[in-house]
């Protein structure tokens, strides 16, 4: 694999990696991060005709999606509402934008550079399906999905290390 340097993209204030690497064409980018950095690199770099390619491991659709799905799994709704209200204010004063208005899959219907989708079948934090419909929505014509059966949130790596290696070093030829 070719030698890769370290480099920050900031999308709402939150921060995602980018990993630059030599590449024959003018598109030198790669960016990989998972979960909230998966919905970063699709919101910053989906349209970027820069971006080499972008690998979206336990990537989420939308905010309230992954919001929904937590207070599902945790917590009764009446605790939930006061949460999501109270959440959503801080995101708006503090961070300056408005959750509910925030959407990768979106923006990922804009995609013209390579995306190499990574999900675990067993996530309770970020649920599978989302994983899908961000592959269905985008608009690359290079795209690949990798389903890591019984793999949670964030494990895939852990649970199949050689096979999610060689994911990789196929993405990055």
């Amino acid at each position: 694999m070719p030698r890769m340097t370290h480099a920050m993209a900031m999308y709402c204030r939150f921060s995602s990696f980018s990993f630059r690497k030599r590449r024959p064409s003018n598109r030198e980018t790669t960016q990989y991060e998972p979960i909230m950095g998966a919905a970063t690199v699709a919101l910053v770099g989906a349209d970027m005709p820069e971006i080499a390619g972008v690998v979206f491991d336990c990537g989420f659709t939308e905010p309230m999606e992954v919001f929904k799905a937590t207070v599902k799994r945790h917590a009764p709704v009446v605790f939930a509402l006061p949460v999501f209200f109270f959440g959503r204010i801080w995101c708006k004063l503090i961070l300056g934008f408005d959750f509910k208005k925030v959407s990768a899959l979106e923006e990922v219907k804009k995609a013209k550079c390579p995306f190499l989708f990574i999900h675990g079948t067993a996530d309770p934090t970020v649920p599978k399906y989302m994983s899908d419909e961000m592959y269905s929505a985008c608009g690359s014509d290079n795209k690949v999905q990798a389903i890591f059966e019984g793999a949670e949130h964030v494990a895939c790596y852990y649970l199949e290390t050689e096979r999610y290696e060689n994911l990789l070093k196929e993405f990055f030829k």
